[in-house]
């Protein structure tokens, strides 16, 4: 008798073979069990048909749970599906009108105070108020953040809050280490009503001295302008999320750690760490301090923040 087989190693079906019979049907089986010609025809068949019976029941059952799976997939689809027509064309059109209205609420601010990757985090840290975006950008020759907001959640004095401690509004030649035109503090207000605030708000600030200029009389140099810029073109490469470590390191870079955040020397102190603060106070100390304007002789912190 012929074996015929794989090699050892492998798992495959084993079948023995003999000249002398080699007209009669074979029977496969696995190694783990014996292997051996079938006897006759008939047994071989029955093998077989056994065999056969159980492919086709195994293939049944497979077709059977597809269906039952297809089955549960429409009706969970039928159960999104079917309220939808009971929604009336008004309906529709009312859903619609919501969503515009809600868009309609957001409005855009323009901010200018130096490099705006150092200041648009700030604005982006008031996203639980109702900012929606911050971007930075060129307005009409001048880098800016552009803030879109919901005014019905988030006031335009919120914001100016937030632009007044990151910018030395008695500079306007630029901000900073960064000089220029392009640098120059700037504010474009959405309305009449946010350019009044914006140019209230100056005037104190200004009248307080708190960024050291020498007289109070004269308008700190931040332009206020009413309305929207003519132009607006995003700078991709300074819309980066940055960590707190790494926009630290360009606070420092640039001086305004040292002028607006170090705890002894930083216009606003310990208070800086928070972009939306609702309290904050002022050092006593005498006069011997420098530069006195800074630190005393100022006005009460309440009515500093009055117009907040």
């Amino acid at each position: 008798m012929r074996r015929l087989c794989s090699s050892s190693s492998s798992p495959s079906s084993v079948v023995y073979s003999s000249p002398a019979i080699s007209s009669r049907p074979l029977v496969r089986r696995t190694r783990s069990q014996h292997c051996f010609p079938a006897k006759n025809t008939a047994c071989a068949s029955v093998i077989n048909d056994t065999l056969g019976t159980s492919l086709v029941l195994e293939e049944e059952k497979k077709k059977k749970r597809g269906k039952e799976r297809t089955s549960r997939r429409r009706k969970a689809l039928l159960s999104i599906v079917l309220p939808l027509p009971l929604l009336s064309g008004a309906d529709i059109l009312g859903l619609d009108c919501a969503a515009r209205a809600e868009e309609n609420k957001q409005t855009s601010a323009f901010f200018g105070a130096g490099d705006g990757q150092q200041l648009v985090s700030y604005f982006r840290e008031l996203s639980y108020r109702g900012v929606k975006a911050a971007t930075v950008g060129i307005a009409d020759g001048r880098e800016v953040v552009r803030v879109k907001f919901d005014e019905s959640r988030l006031p335009f004095s919120d914001l100016l809050r937030v632009y007044f401690r990151r910018v030395d509004a008695s500079d306007g030649g630029g901000q900073f280490k960064e000089r220029g035109e392009r640098y120059a503090p700037v504010i474009f207000a959405p309305d009449e009503a946010a350019y009044l605030e914006a140019s209230r708000v100056l005037r104190i600030l200004g009248e307080s001295q708190i960024f050291g200029n020498e007289d109070p009389s004269l308008a700190l140099p931040v332009k206020i302008i009413q309305g929207q810029p003519s132009t607006f073109e995003v700078l991709d490469g300074k819309n980066a999320a940055l960590t707190k470590d790494d926009l630290k390191k360009l606070l420092k870079k640039s001086g305004r750690y040292r002028f607006l955040d170090d705890e002894k020397t930083g216009l606003w102190g310990l208070s800086s760490s928070r972009a939306f603060s609702f309290f904050f106070t002022i050092s006593s100390c005498s006069c011997s301090c420098s530069p006195p304007s800074r630190h005393c002789n100022l006005i009460t912190p309440e009515a500093f923040f009055s117009f907040f």
